[in-house]
């Protein structure tokens, strides 16, 4: 069977594009930040008790990277063949295999209809959304959700 791709319209895509800039700036300004820290404290001869007491900023930096790279992995674009849920991680996709698919729980996220796919595994970002188990949300903005639903429902009840 040919993959069948469900993509998001075009004002989530923005959205998702715009997540990836300030990602990506939140990426230099942390870089930044850090090489500045690094510097004064090579400059002034500081020890690891100074350094430590910049961390708190750095890691709220990371933090704030984590941020827009989970909102952009959170509502992928996927696909759906015989060997499993195509999830749509950076720039290629993921194969789920449907043996690795634990639950498909229909719930509102932000008040949109939305589908919560749990799974074995996927990646690290995913465990955001399904907390215990790495999870992608399937917002019913996406092209044609009833049948990305009942395919993935079908598949998951072969297994």
């Amino acid at each position: 069977m040919e993959t069948k791709f469900y993509d998001y319209p075009i004002p989530i895509k923005i959205a998702k594009t715009l997540g990836w800039f300030m990602a990506l700036l939140l990426v230099g300004f942390t870089l930044l930040s850090i090489g500045l820290v690094l510097r004064e404290c090579v400059q002034n001869r500081y020890g690891l008790a100074e350094v430590m007491e910049a961390s708190p900023m750095i890691l709220s930096l990371l933090g704030g990277v984590l941020v827009p790279l989970g909102v952009i992995h959170g509502f992928s674009n996927l696909g759906v063949n015989e060997d499993g849920l195509q999830v749509q991680f950076m720039w290629w996709y993921i194969t789920v295999p449907w043996a690795e698919i634990i639950s498909v729980e229909e719930g509102y996220f932000a008040m949109v209809r939305s589908t919560c796919v749990k799974a074995r595994r996927i990646t690290w970002f995913h465990y955001f959304y399904g907390l215990s188990h790495p999870a992608v949300m399937i917002s019913s903005r996406i092209d044609n959700y009833a049948e990305l639903l009942r395919e993935i429902k079908k598949h998951i009840s072969r297994q």
